[in-house]
């Protein structure tokens, strides 16, 4: 949410054709919207407007100033000019006097028998071109100087999309309903009423509420939405397509009671052909923002500072040398109008410092290096206290990578950006120096009650050689990083699953970078997900330990009644009278072996029962044995018994190098044959209670 300010009523009288109409007394507000309403000789905005990029802290108060102080910069810097801005912004009358009658256009009501018309305005343009300035105190104010039939008196509801378009568009919308900044259960409520669909499965939320807030009746209202790249670039695929079926629907409706003005980068164009409704409405009602001419660059330096001196009782200090030599520095040049208001900015402080604004051009490098100059001099002064890493990582995630076009600015939560030792505190105190007035590089704000902090201007990415560096050299461990917070976000939330072997392999050369830090929730989702692995590994080396242990089981069974049967036949050759005590005693081992064998084979297709099984199958060879004084293994039962049933560990060491894995004994308990995972298979015997080796093992 923004940070929450008072409701304002600003009035400014003017008569109609007075040089001075455009000054309008607009000041910052909360709620999201403007009421606007003008009679041709008296303008009044009744304003309640979302301050987009609210500040964490307030500014400190400038010093009161006398009639001959140096006044404060009238420029924009970075930042775009906002509908409190009206006053100082020059040298766009041209487009913004199109705008107004393309808007007015579209309330044309169609005549019997035709097509109602979208009344949608897509206003285009590259990054750096002014659009968002040109919507916002270039259109808004026109609408309060010449109110336009159809259109009077409207509400303007300003929408940035960012990550959620439809919570910002609820958000807005419960705030002209409230009145209140903070309006946590109208929000959700109206969330909910955009995500419904009528009879006809369309989206009708947003036509529903307008009819529904106060005044609707006598105040039309516009939905300007500013960025509107940012549904597909931030938002998902069917958060993005519900927010232009809602937009498009509003946009259709019969009364005409909604308008709908976009704010579109030209680089964006072709992500609307995934649309075919909204690309044939732009197609149908849109507006390029052309290159400003000298005149109007002219005019867009000279007379805010001309108003300034004004106003102070002061001469003009920018000298008509200055003026064409900016123009001539910025005319032509692509994503140049930031540029020129931050180098504008820099020459108004050297004047209120005594320095010439040719001096301090020469310092700058001229429009084209201000701005990359003032960045890696911030950035220098990091360098030496180790913090480059941290800066570049917040840099890195204010950009929003581009996949198939040009990278943008990306609003970045700070829980993002704070690593594991570090604390919020710390992170907001460096990153501050980027945001300082004057600089303003990055504006810090809040999203969803969490401090949050974006790029002023896209311009930052496109010319600052140093981010650009960044980007090439750290482009993938940056998408990984995303990768690495979105996964950790989703099972946090219980909607996704921990990473495997393959996953956590790529974060271990991924941490070998240097610079490399993951937050604590990062954190915790690592440690989790290595931890699982762990298990898994054990669990399966037991399982394949498991299924050697039962093939042994079976090999041993076999060498055992194979042994005994030879050690009997011989003993047959001797006394005649004993091969049929011999014989029997062989078929009973085969019979002992088939029961075993049927019970460890009963195992798998009765898992409830397999300790039950096993244990039966043992005791009925191990009755006549003493195990525990013959052989020293007082556990070697249970062992024996979790080996068949393939529940527990394994046999503990029994005259074996290794772990012994399965046994069997002849019917009088007096030889045992036993299987070793070292491969061996001795015979063992016992006289006198001893236990002794018959046979070596083989």
């Amino acid at each position: 949410m923004d940070e929450p300010a008072e409701l304002i009523n600003a009035v400014s009288a003017e008569p109609a054709g007075a040089s001075d109409l455009r000054r309008l007394t607009v000041r910052q507000g909360v709620v999201g919207s403007i009421l606007i309403a003008g009679d041709g000789n008296v303008v009044t905005q009744t304003v309640t407007i979302i301050h987009q990029y609210s500040r964490a802290e307030p500014e400190p108060e400038q010093p009161a100033r006398s009639a001959t102080a140096f006044p404060p910069s009238p420029y924009k810097g970075l930042e775009a000019f906002y509908e409190e801005d009206a006053d100082r912004f020059f040298g766009r009358s041209a487009v913004v006097d199109t705008l107004w009658r393309r808007l007015r256009d579209l309330q044309t009501l169609p005549l019997p028998g035709q097509a109602a018309r979208a009344r949608l305005l897509a206003i285009i343009g590259p990054s750096g071109s002014g659009k968002s300035s040109v919507a916002r105190a270039g259109l808004i104010p026109e609408l309060a100087r010449r109110p336009i039939s159809g259109l009077a008196n409207p509400r303007v509801a300003v929408v940035i999309p960012h990550t959620e378009p439809i919570e910002a568009l609820a958000t807005v919308l419960a705030r002209l309903a409230t009145n209140d900044p903070a309006p946590a259960a109208k929000t959700r409520e109206f969330a909910d009423e955009i995500t419904r669909v009528n009879d006809a499965g369309v989206p009708n939320g947003l036509r529903r509420i307008a009819n529904v807030l106060p005044g609707a009746d006598r105040h039309p209202l516009i939905v300007l939405v500013d960025q509107f790249e940012e549904v597909f670039t931030s938002a998902s695929e069917s958060g993005c397509t519900l927010f232009i079926e809602t937009l498009l629907d509003a946009a259709s409706e019969a009364g005409g009671r909604i308008t709908i003005v976009l704010t579109l980068r030209s680089d964006f164009l072709s992500a609307t052909a995934r649309y075919p409704a909204l690309d044939a409405v732009i197609a149908a009602g849109s507006e390029l923002v052309p290159a400003m001419t000298e005149t109007e660059l002219k005019e867009a330096i000279s007379l805010p500072a001309a108003h300034a001196a004004k106003d102070s009782g002061m001469p003009n200090p920018l000298d008509q040398g200055t003026v064409e030599l900016l123009a001539q520095e910025t005319i032509g040049r692509e994503g140049a109008l930031p540029l020129l208001q931050f180098a504008l900015n820099r020459i108004w402080e050297g004047l209120a410092a005594g320095t010439s604004p040719a001096e301090t051009l020469r310092e700058l490098g001229g429009v084209g290096g201000a701005l990359a100059a003032e960045a890696d001099r911030l950035l220098s002064d990091l360098r030496g206290v180790g913090k480059e890493d941290l800066v570049r990582r917040a840099f890195l995630a204010m950009v929003q990578l581009g996949e198939g076009v040009e990278d943008t600015r990306r609003r970045a939560r700070l829980s993002e950006i704070v690593a594991t030792g570090e604390t919020p505190e710390d992170v907001i105190a460096l990153l501050r120096r980027f945001a300082r007035p004057g600089e303003r590089l990055v504006t810090f704000a809040l999203d969803c009650g969490e401090p949050a902090l974006e790029v002023t201007h896209e311009q930052l990415i496109a010319r600052w050689p140093t981010l650009r560096g960044w980007l090439r050299d750290w482009r993938e461990d940056e998408r990984f990083r995303r990768r690495l917070a979105a996964a950790a976000n989703d099972w946090r939330h219980g909607q996704g699953s921990l990473w495997g072997a393959t996953e956590l392999e790529l974060l271990r050369r991924w941490r070998e970078r240097p610079g490399q830090a993951a937050t604590p929730d990062q954190q915790d989702f690592i440690d989790a997900s290595e931890t699982a692995l762990l298990k898994q590994q054990q669990q399966a080396r037991r399982a394949a330990m498991v299924t050697r242990i039962a093939a042994l089981v079976f090999l041993a069974l076999f060498i055992g009644t194979a042994a005994l049967a030879v050690g009997l036949i011989g003993a047959s050759v001797e006394a005649d009278d004993r091969s049929r005590a011999a014989n029997a005693a062989a078929d009973e081992a085969a019979r002992q072996t088939a029961r075993a064998q049927a019970s460890v084979a009963g195992l798998e297709n009765e898992r409830g029962r397999r300790f039950e099984a096993a244990s039966a199958a043992l005791r009925g060879m191990f009755r006549p044995f003493d195990y525990s004084n013959d052989f020293n293994q007082t556990e070697l039962w249970v062992e024996l018994v979790r080996a068949y049933s393939s529940s527990g560990p394994l046999i503990p060491p029994l005259e074996h190098a290794s772990l012994v894995v399965a046994a069997a004994f002849d019917p009088k308990g007096e030889r045992v044959v036993t299987a070793s995972v070292d491969g061996t298979t001795p015979l063992l015997g016992r006289t006198n209670g001893r236990a002794h080796r018959e046979c070596p093992a083989t």
